[in-house]
């Protein structure tokens, strides 16, 4: 018998610091984090345990710098789970509201969808963060636990495909009039698409938040952090990929920022906008155009002569 059917329920969740949370709480079960930030980096065809997983591999030790061993650990552990999933009687997913989580949410249930005796599915979507809630807020999050409407696999299988796709408007124009049962999906693909670069100014929705905000002043890392989550629908983006945003306004041919203090650490340093930034964000100057791209967005490729444009006159992308 595995050791994995002594547990009834297995808990999927976002990351470590929502398992932590979970178990604090009693929360009952195997716990499973996802640990994959979907919206950075390709998001290619293939089977979640094997070329894809490979593609993520090897983009998430480049961004972060970290050895692609340990990257691979963490995705064979997660491979673990999921290929003993018929020996728990329920799979339990615990997902927030914000593009981060979503976007788990879409994948996993896209993988579930071709399983065979998958257990049954029941979710806790909700717009309350699960890592920073206390024991009481996180036993108060279960009466929002129901079983997965089967209508949101069909549309997860479905939404996943299309994000893998190298033509965004497969997925930025999807009609989500079916999936009335699935909060935030909606919000979900709009956030995604504002953050392929603007027409005029050629800045995504969070560079142009950042560089709104020291408009208004210069500020230092953490304080420029904290105000930008606050901006935020649903704070998606943690500290580590924050500084990343930061360096890539900063190392560039013609600079959107620069350091008034450089005091050894960006969460301490203090940062301005340049009168290079000041045009960008004014439409002036097309950072794009200036400084180039080379990014993913899902299945989409971005390059200087190969770019994708958000078109916020008529809501679409456009080449």
């Amino acid at each position: 018998m595995s050791w994995r059917s002594l547990s009834k329920t297995l808990n999927i969740t976002n990351g470590d610091g929502a398992v932590t949370a979970l178990q604090c709480a009693g929360i009952q079960g195997d716990f499973l984090p996802w640990r994959d930030v979907l919206h950075l980096g390709p998001l290619l065809p293939g089977d979640l345990m094997g070329c894809f997983e490979h593609s993520r591999v090897l983009f998430l030790s480049q961004f972060f710098g970290m050895p692609g061993e340990v990257v691979r650990e963490k995705f064979r552990n997660r491979s673990q789970f999921l290929k003993g999933l018929s020996s728990y009687q329920c799979i339990r997913l615990w997902f927030e509201h914000d593009l981060y989580d979503q976007l788990q949410l879409i994948q996993v249930l896209a993988h579930l969808s071709g399983e065979t005796d998958t257990p049954p599915l029941r979710w806790v979507v909700t717009d309350q963060y699960i890592g920073s809630s206390n024991d009481m807020e996180i036993h108060e999050l279960l009466r929002f636990d129901q079983p997965v409407p089967p209508p949101c696999l069909i549309d997860a299988k479905n939404l996943w495909g299309a994000l893998t796709q190298s033509d965004p408007n497969v997925w930025a124009e999807y009609d989500c009039h079916s999936l009335s049962e699935w909060s935030f999906i909606g919000q979900t693909l709009l956030r995604l698409k504002n953050e392929f670069p603007d027409r005029y100014t050629g800045l995504s929705q969070s560079q142009s938040m950042i560089l709104a905000l020291l408009q208004v002043q210069s500020e230092n890392g953490s304080a420029l952090f904290r105000k930008y989550g606050q901006q935020e629908w649903g704070q998606f983006m943690g500290d580590a990929v924050f500084e990343k945003e930061l360096q890539a306004m900063l190392n560039v041919n013609s600079p959107l920022l620069s350091k008034e203090k450089d005091l050894g650490s960006w969460w301490s340093d203090h940062f301005a906008i340049t009168p290079m930034g000041l045009d960008v964000l004014n439409g002036k100057k097309n950072h794009v155009k200036v400084n180039g791209i080379d990014k993913w967005i899902a299945g989409t490729h971005l390059k200087q002569d190969h770019c994708w444009w958000l078109n916020k006159e008529v809501n679409q992308l456009e080449r």
